[in-house]
């Protein structure tokens, strides 16, 4: 449950795997 880091477009550049979990939390424009 990471999905709720500050640091979100760090921690998916670091691990694509939560990328899409990140997107709808910061909206990190890198997942598919």
């Amino acid at each position: 449950m990471a999905k709720a880091t500050v640091p979100v477009g760090i921690e998916s550049h670091a691990e694509p795997e939560r990328v899409p979990n990140a997107m709808p939390c910061g909206g990190y424009p890198g997942g598919k």
